[in-house]
């Protein structure tokens, strides 16, 4: 069965189909398996941060190269139930810069995605978010931006050696109507049959949720946001019908932290698919800090709250005026660590301290993980 064809019969099944961030191997391997037990899709979406080609360095996760992620995940995958998605990927996702200090040019970043798009495709991924919306912090206009997604879409379809599957968004984190998503797509859609490139199969629309530190802050999840609007989920009705009336599928991001009851709305409201990954980050560091309180190993908490504190990849996360600790900081971003020396060789400390008292250190996170990931699958209805 093609992989278009896994995603209609989890649509008609009133199933949302899971995007679920690789942020460990732990996380890698509990998808995998999860994807294969309920014998559904599963889509692995890593960022160009947690995994990037061989020629431009690498990721963070597992120091994992596009090449060798795709390698172990098909290697693993016995059912082929996983499908490879690249997510965010478009110009300044990596926030680079040049050799003058300053952001790349989009002439620039273009050289660089195209460099990464080649390496998802000869890797075999399977589908591709073609994600252009930070062009508008680069003084890019709509016009400007939707060429990016036109652009990068006529590169796949030229260099590609099998089918592959198309997400865009081009929107920022911002609320929208059903009325600027039906003007929006319209435009997309319209300049896309012009220019015969295939209609991607999945539209990001912001639903009214948004992560920030280890909470969903949008208004999904909640009777009114703090500016007193009826929660975007009142809209979505409208939006999944304007997406399939014009043939595409309702994407959402940034699912996590949210609570059961608002996740089995998923599948009712029609949401097609929807993304979740720093959760997944964020159990694997609480479980190994909790393993490490176990072991009385103050010590080792310690230094994983100073050395993550140091570092700053907590930044990005953060209210304004925020009041978090740096025990909570290190609670949300000790995943961008995992994969670097220091933080093997403190994992490794703290293995052999749990061998003491008989807890294996891998099984225990890799249990915590896995029974997170499940939490999404059974909410969305993979367990019907």
């Amino acid at each position: 069965m093609s992989n278009l064809k896994k995603i209609e019969d989890l649509v008609s099944r009133k199933i949302t189909l899971l995007g679920a961030g690789p942020m460990s191997r732990f996380s890698v391997d509990a998808i995998i398996e999860l994807s294969n037990f309920y014998n559904l899709p599963i889509a692995m979406i890593p960022s160009r941060r947690q995994i990037e080609c061989r020629e431009l360095g690498g990721g963070y996760v597992n120091n994992w190269s596009t090449e060798e992620f795709a390698q172990y995940v098909k290697l693993n995958d016995k059912g082929g139930n996983v499908l490879l998605s690249r997510d965010h990927c478009g110009p300044w996702q990596l926030e680079q810069l040049n050799s003058n200090g300053l952001p790349n040019t989009l002439e620039e970043e273009m050289k660089l995605v195209k460099i990464s798009i080649e390496a998802d495709i000869k890797s075999g991924f399977d589908l591709i978010h073609i994600d252009p919306s930070l062009g508008f912090k680069h003084g890019l206009n709509k016009n400007e931006v939707r060429e990016i997604v036109y652009e990068l879409i006529n590169f796949c379809e030229t260099i590609k050696t099998s089918d592959i599957l198309y997400e865009i968004g081009t929107e920022e984190q911002v609320y929208s109507s059903s009325e600027d998503v039906e003007s929006e797509l319209k435009v997309i859609l319209s300049d896309l049959e012009n220019k015969a490139l295939p209609i991607p199969i999945f539209y990001v629309h912001q639903t009214g949720t948004k992560v920030v530190e280890r909470r969903n802050v949008g208004n999904f999840d909640n009777p009114l946001d703090s500016k007193g609007y009826l929660p975007a989920s009142f809209n979505l009705p409208r939006v999944t019908e304007l997406c399939e009336l014009n043939r595409v599928w309702l994407k959402e991001h940034n699912a996590d932290y949210m609570s059961d009851e608002a996740l089995k709305w998923h599948p009712r409201f029609g949401i097609h698919a929807a993304n979740v990954a720093p959760e997944f980050g964020y159990i694997e560091t609480q479980t190994i800090i909790n393993l490490a309180k176990l072991t009385l190993s103050d010590d080792l908490v310690e230094i994983m709250v100073s050395k993550v504190n140091s570092l700053g990849k907590w930044k990005k996360w953060m209210l304004e005026n925020s009041e978090s600790n740096q025990f909570e900081k290190m609670l949300i971003a000790g995943h961008y660590h995992f994969s670097e020396n220091w933080h093997l060789e403190w994992r490794a400390e703290l293995r052999e301290r749990l061998k003491k008292i008989n807890v294996d250190l891998d099984k225990h996170v890799y249990y915590e993980v896995k029974k997170s990931i499940n939490r999404y699958l059974e909410c969305f209805g993979y367990a019907s």
